[in-house]
């Protein structure tokens, strides 16, 4: 499956010159390991996370935990940059992690690069399909499988 990124509001990056607040999309070929949701879990074989009010993706890049998944009172990160995962119930109703600069992540390169479900506007860099498509993908989808980003 190759989901266009025609939807990031600045366009497509190539993901090894992509910087954080840019609003582009990485180009390139990622894997998909993960998922979360705020909606229950549509039978997929990923790991599967179902955010809280405390669960944000931490765009903070000078905190260790920068591009991942943190409980704010775990601590180790500023909020004002990173994303709380609620605030998003539409878009983030389902969503596959892309993992486009994680493990190691380089600070500043930009994270929380999702395919999540199409919001009322363009994407801070996230590819966006349809809530039934992106259900579709969940439950066809095993971790390590590839998305092409162009």
């Amino acid at each position: 499956m190759t989901p266009r990124a025609g939807s990031a509001t600045g366009g497509l990056s190539p993901a090894a010159t992509r910087k954080q607040s840019t609003g582009t999309a990485p180009a390139g070929k990622f894997a998909i390991t993960e998922a979360f949701g705020l909606k229950q879990n549509p039978n997929t074989s990923l790991p599967w996370k179902a955010p809280t009010g405390d669960s944000y993706w931490v765009l903070d890049p000078n905190s260790q935990f920068y591009n991942q998944l943190r409980q704010r009172g775990q601590g180790g990160f500023r909020t004002g940059p990173s994303e709380r995962l609620v605030d998003f119930k539409g878009q983030y109703g389902y969503a596959a992690v892309i993992d486009y600069n994680r493990a190691p992540a380089v600070k500043g390169k930009g994270g929380a690069i999702f395919l999540h479900v199409h919001g009322q506007s363009t994407t801070a860099g996230c590819v966006s399909i349809t809530s039934t498509n992106l259900q579709l993908f969940l439950q066809a989808v095993t971790s390590g499988d590839e998305i092409t980003i162009q």
